[in-house]
């Protein structure tokens, strides 16, 4: 999800766009559109010092990840009054802690808004034809026979996708 965010927050015309990730993939996730990447492996506090150093004034921001560490790091970057949106429910915790932030989950299933999903549809199939939205990285795995390797490859998996096309 976090590359998909990337690319959609670029092509909305942002200038600074700042994501945690590993340093191991820092190159990855600025190919998809992050301008700073900042290592989520530090604690908390110094990803939000790094964070209010690079957007002092930041009032907005998504969460791709949608865990309470990534809730409590977006919480405390924000400036008073700011707002996030994330892929899972906010954690309740976090909002108790920061009460002048809210978050909020969204809800990216089409079939729950048709209308917008139909909207979205859209522009990111053109964006897709026109390599403006890039796909995110994955390994194939082919046939019945290959499940336990590819399952094996999902433990591993860092920085890709793993699909397993099962009917080859």
């Amino acid at each position: 999800m976090l590359i998909i965010a990337l690319q959609l927050v670029r092509l909305l015309g942002f200038s600074q766009i700042i994501a945690t990730a590993s340093t191991k993939h820092e190159a990855l996730v600025k190919k998809y559109g992050a301008t700073h990447v900042i290592d989520r492996t530090q604690p908390i506090d110094a990803q939000v010092e790094q964070i209010r150093y690079i957007a002092p004034s930041l009032d907005a921001a998504v969460n791709a990840v949608g865990v309470k560490e990534t809730d409590a790091v977006i919480a405390k970057s924000l400036v008073s009054g700011g707002r996030f949106i994330s892929v899972l429910d906010v954690d309740k915790g976090v909002l108790a802690e920061n009460p002048n932030v809210s978050g909020k989950m969204i809800i990216g299933i089409p079939s729950m808004h048709p209308e917008s999903g139909n909207k979205v549809g859209i522009h990111l199939t053109d964006a897709l034809e026109t390599g403006k939205l890039l796909p995110f990285p994955y390994k194939v795995y082919g046939g019945l026979e290959s499940i336990a390797e590819a399952l094996q490859a999902v433990k591993k998996a860092s920085g890709y996708k793993v699909l397993i096309h099962a009917q080859e």
